[in-house]
């Protein structure tokens, strides 16, 4: 973890680090790291320290797109191994927006994974409310990089939301969470209004009055 976290230090020169090559270098033995490891003492945090040390090596040498597609591959093996763990999973779940933020449309490649990851988050009973918030932010940076891909996927993240609404009623940080779901939905209309109505009609439909503020 030293390691990685000295690897963000050496490219604050990034010119050097460009020129000299030594951030190609730096950045391939920390790909070696966006790995998750059971063994660790404390596997989130290196985990995170990973993905930091990597987006911050990345954008001081200027890496291609290739090099954010790996980052993203990384986030879908791991998420194979985090599924079920909180902490990791969020850890996960909120790469999602800076990779958006890197690759814009690009991020397209990946878009089906992503989206299964989020509205796993926001489905499942494991999640708590503040875990659930980040996938709600997650939404919202993927319907801004894939507007017009996104809306192929509107009525299952609907759908995610809504469990995610339900759950808030009886946890902590409730408000803060509808207020995101408020956000991701205002994000999923600018892609496909019609298709963000059905969904919300079909919902409000099943369970009268519960979801009237959508």
């Amino acid at each position: 973890m030293q390691g990685l976290r000295a690897s963000c230090l050496f490219v604050r020169n990034a010119e050097f680090a460009r020129r000299s090559g030594t951030g190609s270098v730096l950045l391939s033995s920390i790909r070696a790291c966006l790995v998750y490891r059971s063994d660790a003492p404390q596997p989130h945090k290196l985990l995170h320290t990973a993905f930091t040390a990597f987006v911050v090596v990345a954008d001081a040498i200027q890496v291609d797109v290739q090099e954010w597609w790996a980052l993203c591959d990384a986030l879908v093996v791991n998420y194979g191994y985090v599924s079920d763990k909180i902490k990791e999973l969020r850890v996960v779940s909120e790469q999602i927006s800076i990779v958006c933020e890197r690759l814009g449309v690009c991020v397209t490649r990946y878009l089906r994974a992503f989206i299964g990851i989020v509205t796993h988050v926001l489905e499942s009973g494991i999640c708590v409310a503040e875990l659930q918030h980040v996938a709600a932010e997650q939404v919202t940076a993927l319907a801004k990089a894939c507007p017009q891909r996104v809306c192929v996927y509107v009525p299952s993240v609907v759908a995610a939301l809504a469990r995610a609404w339900d759950s808030a009623d009886n946890s902590s940080g409730a408000d803060k969470l509808r207020d995101e779901i408020h956000r991701a939905l205002a994000s999923l209309r600018e892609t496909d209004a019609d298709a963000v109505s059905r969904a919300v009609r079909s919902l409000q439909t099943a369970r009268p009055g519960h979801f009237d503020t959508w």
